[in-house]
């Protein structure tokens, strides 16, 4: 059967095992991307990001990022991901989703533009409809 998916690619960063699973398997049961890669650390996501290739049919990206990760956690990614071309970044949607209750991680979550929305975990059916909503309105401007 084929689905029409709404992105091609999304990518999820998460130390959690079990969380990247249960996102997965979200993102295909709504056909919210065709392809779900997932890493474990922040540093393989972005080199993840560095070998794709902007003019692949890949694009645009859609990275579900947790914030609370060993060694380098959610806020090392941003930083690593400002780095990168504009032209790049402009094409990839970053949603944060987390399972943090600090305020002061959730005031420094509203300083990064390229944070598109901040859910808590998990994941769910109802949070990809209110994305698909969100970018929807991003594309028509």
């Amino acid at each position: 059967m084929n689905k029409n998916y709404t992105h091609k690619t999304a990518i999820i960063v998460d130390d959690s095992k079990v969380d990247r699973f249960l996102s997965a398997a979200v993102i295909k049961s709504y056909a919210f991307a065709e392809k779900v890669e997932s890493f474990s650390c922040v540093s393989d996501g972005l080199s993840y990001l560095k070998t794709l290739d902007m003019s692949s049919s890949s694009f645009p990206l859609v990275i579900f990022l947790d914030l609370n990760m060993p060694e380098l956690d959610g806020f090392d990614f941003l930083d690593g991901f400002l780095k990168m071309p504009e032209s790049f970044r402009k094409q990839c949607h970053i949603i944060m989703v987390s399972s943090t209750t600090s305020k002061t991680d959730l005031d420094r979550v509203t300083k990064y533009s390229a944070i598109r929305r901040f859910y808590s975990k998990p994941l769910s059916i109802k949070m990809l409809s209110e994305i698909n909503e969100i970018l929807e309105l991003e594309f028509a401007h």
